[in-house]
């Protein structure tokens, strides 16, 4: 089965995994769902053409399933993934979501969070626990409960700068440096034997190295949205 996988971001040295929560689906995936039905659906049907708006009243309905959660999901999964390239305005205001005036800002901390390279460095953690906490009192299938004493850990260590994910075990992760592109990468290289095996992570010096991560700050694009900790409820 998938998993989440959890990297400490060292305040210098190599990126590595310290973590995994079992069942990538209940993570980023179950959250973008979660996203997707507050916020989109159904009322972004009316902005489909027919076609799709037939496809997704024909969605199949597996036993046990509630039909409108599957209608929701089969949109989502047109929109933003299968056909994406059909409808880029509205797949971009799914992912841009954080910037909306009316979404929580927990719900932003989470969403920024399960992006392709994104970095929580420590100032925002504690935001992302609280969120993580917020969200498991609501949906406890949630695969971050597992996640949030992981992310604890790393929030008391002196030597961690951060955390940041790959969002499931299935795609290969953004700190990894492959055989086939060690040169361009080789002043970010450190090797690891394991099991007579090499592996090779990319080495981060805090803050030096996020934009040449190709990385972004969770902090870039939450500037004044996380309210003083104190009003967190």
């Amino acid at each position: 089965m998938s998993h989440t996988e959890i990297y400490r971001i060292p305040n210098a040295g190599p990126i590595e995994i310290v973590g995994e929560a079992g069942n990538a689906w209940r993570g980023a995936m179950q959250l973008w769902d979660y996203i997707w039905n507050k916020y989109f659906f159904p009322s972004i049907e009316d902005e489909l053409p027919e076609d799709v708006k037939q496809q997704i009243e024909h969605t199949p309905n597996q036993e046990g399933k509630d039909p409108y959660e599957e209608k929701a999901a089969y949109a989502k999964i047109i929109i933003t993934m299968t056909e994406a390239s059909k409808f880029p305005e509205l797949n971009r205001r799914f992912w841009d979501v954080y910037k909306r005036n009316d979404v929580e800002w927990w719900e932003k901390v989470l969403m920024i969070a399960t992006y392709d390279k994104v970095m929580i460095l420590k100032p925002e953690l504690p935001a992302l626990i609280f969120a993580m906490q917020k969200y498991v009192a609501m949906r406890d299938t949630s695969n971050y409960e597992e996640q949030i004493p992981v992310l604890q850990q790393i929030l008391e260590d002196p030597d961690a700068a951060g955390v940041c994910f790959n969002q499931t075990s299935v795609c290969g992760d953004a700190w990894e440096v492959y055989e086939n592109n060690l040169e361009y990468n080789k002043t970010h290289v450190e090797e690891f034997l394991e099991d007579g095996e090499v592996d090779h992570y990319r080495t981060f010096e805090y803050p030096r190295d996020i934009k040449q991560y190709g990385a972004w700050d969770m902090a870039r694009d939450l500037e004044g949205v996380i309210p003083p900790q104190e009003e967190w409820i």
